[in-house]
């Protein structure tokens, strides 16, 4: 009789893990909160390997210093590591991410309480964040600030698509930094304006450069999109070529 209530027991324990914490797990994955219950309260991030981690940061900020900007390829690597997001709705999801260092200049990387903080690109490899699954962390001072902000709900408000963007507080090495949240275009970006995937172009960002020393002034940024079809491949191809060569 006690044989067979620990078996029920332990069934019915089963089950529940299985279901119910399937369900909560299901939510954090694919949920669509409302406007209340979307909003972050806080990001916390840790990192698989830390310490190696930091010493690739410590590196590519002496690289920068020196003016190394074209040896940062394998500064740049993804890391593996979590991402954990606190709604205001009481809410925590966990997601396993891949991270790398984002920015091509010295304001992208600081000090803070001894360790080295920078502005980050993270990708999750299990979930999503309001059908973000990329997004980048900029340190405010690389965007102006209110500035970034001011201009994407501008441009929203007048009709024209726009990343969602949006400061949020970010707990890293043991410290709290302000960030700006701002979701990278990618094929999420069109789905949730309602749009059917196509080629997303990216321009040249080195604005101070001579025109003739730019060697590109495009490119496709979502390039899995265009593998293994020789009719997008043709399609994009005619569209970069049109985009450079007619007037804005």
């Amino acid at each position: 009789m006690i044989k067979d209530y620990k078996i029920s027991f332990f069934l019915i324990t089963f089950f529940f893990i299985i279901f119910i914490g399937g369900r909560v797990f299901a939510d954090c994955q694919n949920k669509f909160y409302t406007k209340n219950e979307k909003q972050i309260s806080e990001i916390q991030i840790s990192f698989d390997q830390d310490m190696k981690w930091q010493k690739k940061l410590a590196e590519l900020r002496i690289r920068m210093l020196r003016g190394q900007k074209r040896s940062l390829r394998n500064v740049k690597k993804r890391h593996s590591g979590e991402v954990k997001v606190i709604y205001n709705s009481g809410e925590t999801c966990v997601f396993k991410s891949a991270i790398r260092y984002h920015g091509d200049f010295a304001d992208h990387i600081t000090f803070m309480n001894g360790y080295v903080t920078t502005s980050l690109n993270v990708k999750l490899l299990d979930g999503n964040i309001e059908n973000i699954v990329n997004f980048i962390l900029l340190l405010p001072e690389t965007r102006y600030g209110d500035n970034e902000i001011f201009v994407t709900t501008l441009l929203k408000n007048l009709g024209i698509l726009t990343p969602k963007t949006f400061y949020t507080k970010v707990k890293i090495n043991g410290n709290y930094v302000k960030y700006i949240f701002q979701e990278v275009i990618r094929k999420e970006f069109l789905e949730s304006n309602n749009l059917v995937e196509g080629p997303i172009f990216e321009g040249h960002e080195d604005f101070e450069a001579p025109i003739k020393e730019i060697k590109r002034l495009a490119r496709i940024s979502n390039e899995e999109w265009i593998k293994n079809s020789d009719t997008k491949i043709l399609s994009s191809i005619k569209s970069v070529i049109r985009g450079q060569l007619e007037p804005v």
